[in-house]
């Protein structure tokens, strides 16, 4: 009987602290799950590269409202909103599995379609603002590569050095590629584009200053009309072939 009577504590005891050691563990799970955020511009990770089911964004002539709470519950983050925003009706549904950043670039541009531009702010807030108010934001510095940008209309501030352009002429020429006013600053003295745009429209402009940053340089004028040599003294044009 005392036999028994121990085996029966023994096994209580370690059922009790198999099932407390589950509860810990689940407990922790979901701790670090509550407390991972996610924005459409982070680099892809294991953690935001996990897929939701398809049709996890189900939306058709959705508020705003609606819309938010989406965004909200994917990436962790309180959507912050102001009393002026439009009102709008969204349609957008996932037919395939998508990555979590995946969703968040998709509903990026879907809520820029409507006219409402989603900014993150720190680990926990992402605001949710008209285009015209977005320049006057503090948006994070993205520390993305050029090619690493996604194809969305995800809100973005890329600060870029140049090597060879002037950047107050290279802002003038990128300035058409932009969809925002005020998106492309040159800074001379500094040697240095601030562009903040959409990404999609920040990756196209990266593409035209790396394709004429890495452009041989062009002779000056008078020497294709005088000639190579610029020592020639001769007033005479050189006569084309």
């Amino acid at each position: 009987m005392k036999a028994a009577f121990l085996f029966l504590t023994l096994m209580t005891g370690l059922l009790g602290c198999s099932k407390s050691s589950r509860q810990d563990k689940w407990a922790s799970d979901q701790t670090d799950t509550r407390s991972t955020t996610f924005s459409s511009l982070d680099k892809p990770s294991a953690t935001n590269q996990k897929s939701l089911a398809a049709g996890a964004i189900n939306l058709e002539n959705a508020d705003t409202e609606a819309v938010f709470k989406i965004y909200q519950s994917i990436s962790g983050r309180t959507v912050v909103r102001p009393s002026t925003l439009p009102s709008s009706k969204i349609t957008l549904q996932t037919e395939k599995p998508v990555t979590i950043l995946k969703a968040l670039q998709l509903l990026d541009t879907a809520l820029a379609l409507n006219g409402i531009v989603m900014i993150p702010q720190g680990a926990e807030v992402v605001k949710a603002v008209p285009p015209n108010q977005a320049g006057n934001e503090a948006v994070p510095i993205c520390r993305l590569k050029p090619e690493e940008l996604p194809e969305s209309n995800s809100y973005t501030h890329y600060v870029v050095r140049l090597k060879h352009l002037k950047p107050r002429n290279a802002a003038q020429f990128l300035a058409p590629l932009a969809k925002l006013p005020n998106s492309v600053m040159g800074i001379d003295s500094e040697q240095t584009l601030i562009l903040r745009d959409y990404a999609v429209n920040v990756r196209r402009m990266l593409q035209v200053i790396e394709e004429l940053e890495s452009t041989k340089p062009r002779e000056p004028f008078y020497a294709d009309w005088f000639g190579t040599n610029s020592s020639n003294t001769s007033t005479s044009p050189r006569n084309p072939k």
